[in-house]
């Protein structure tokens, strides 16, 4: 307040919002319980990230540190409406809001049919928010499922061959995680029995591996939401992420458990 007993107003969108970190050598899961709260008090206007320090010894008795993000908040946009009466003009938001391609504007409608109302049978299992981009990420109970190291992702493929699908993919450079991946990945005919037969491997362009479920026919791009195509891609996708989520993240909670 000033000397004259006015309240004074600092707007904060003059200020960049700060950035905390939480930087230890292991981010037990309970540390996350943190990033909740700052997520539900916006007000705060700052980003909380949490960093793991993975340490290593060579053979040179030298200790090699490896940051790794477990996770962060995200600034959530707030606006000021004015009590002059209703207005035909939307809030404005920043320009990725505002700005979509219209592959983004397909892809993000296609995600908000996806995740209406979409809960998975592992209800550890945690429904990210609504995408713009061709895929999606599912992050699970787990500080490690997620977070690039072991994730589930949702994905859209335009380029040839077109398809759709959902995947399991690891950190090649996460020795840990691509142990417990492989593991998973001789599992593979166990899990086939178990999830109907559709169980895939491969790997992307670059090499990344994956093992999940794809779909090359009755694809969505470009179809309207009353369309057969658009209608029945959607719940294949919901059937096949929550077979796919369900099915293999008990399997990765127990490895991820074990302490080898």
């Amino acid at each position: 307040r000033s000397e004259t007993g006015s309240v004074i107003a600092l707007s904060t969108h003059l200020y960049k919002p700060l950035l905390l970190l939480i930087i230890g050598d292991g981010i037990r899961e309970g540390v996350e319980s943190i990033v909740d709260f700052v997520q539900q008090h916006s007000g705060l206007h700052f980003n909380l990230a949490l960093v793991e320090a993975a340490l290593y010894r060579d053979k040179q008795d030298q200790i090699i540190v490896q940051p790794r993000i477990v996770t962060r908040t995200e600034i959530v946009p707030r606006y000021t409406l004015e009590a002059s009466g209703p207005s035909d003009t939307p809030p404005k938001t920043n320009e990725d809001d505002t700005e979509l391609t219209d592959r983004q504007l397909e892809n993000r409608q296609f995600w908000a049919a996806v995740l209406e109302d979409f809960t998975f049978s592992d209800v550890s299992i945690d429904v990210p928010n609504v995408s713009k981009e061709s895929f999606i990420i599912f992050k699970g109970g787990n500080p490690e499922v997620g977070n690039w190291v072991l994730r589930f992702n949702g994905f859209l493929q335009r380029t040839s061959p077109p398809c759709m699908g959902c995947y399991l993919t690891c950190n090649r450079d996460n020795p840990r995680a691509f142990r417990i991946f492989e593991n998973i990945k001789n599992d593979m005919e166990a899990l086939r029995l178990e999830m109907g037969g559709e169980l895939e491997f491969w790997t992307n362009k670059g090499g990344l591996p994956r093992i999940g479920l794809h779909r090359g026919e009755q694809l969505p791009f470009g179809k309207p939401e009353s369309s057969i195509e658009f209608r029945e891609s959607v719940q294949w996708m919901r059937e096949k992420l929550d077979l796919l989520v369900s099915t293999i993240h008990p399997r990765l909670q127990r490895m991820l458990r074990d302490k080898d």
